[in-house]
Formats: structure tokens, sequence, C-alpha cells
């Protein structure tokens, strides 16, 4: 199966929604707020893993001297 993407995704629910005769404008919206939450974590994962606790005790050493 082919990987989609997030605007395809939406326009294959939106076209589901219609098929089945009801509209749901809010769940755009929850899409929209779910894309933003994961892009926060997604940096905040990668502050994270960039700091100095994840640098090995090799590289940490050299740092120090």
């Amino acid at each position: 199966m082919a990987k989609l993407t997030s605007a395809e995704a939406k326009l294959l629910l939106e076209e589901l929604c219609r098929d089945a005769g009801r509209e749901a404008p809010e769940l755009g919206l929850y899409i929209q707020e779910l894309e933003r939450a994961v892009r926060e974590l997604k940096l905040a994962a990668v502050r994270r893993s960039s700091g100095w606790e994840s640098m090995n005790s090799r590289l940490k050493d050299a740092l120090r001297e």
C-alpha cells in the first residue's frame, strides 16, 4: 500500500463523510490541531536528543580537554 500524504488523507476522509451524507468541518480542524501537536513533539524530541546527554562518552572526554 502506498503511503498517503496528509492532504490526500484529508481529502479521502472528506469524501467518505460526503458519501455518508454527513458534513464534518470540525474534523478538519481537529486534524490540523493534531498535525501541529505532532510537529511540536518532533521538535521537542530533536532538541532533547541534540543535547549534552546524547553525546557518547568519548566525545564528551574529547570536548573536556
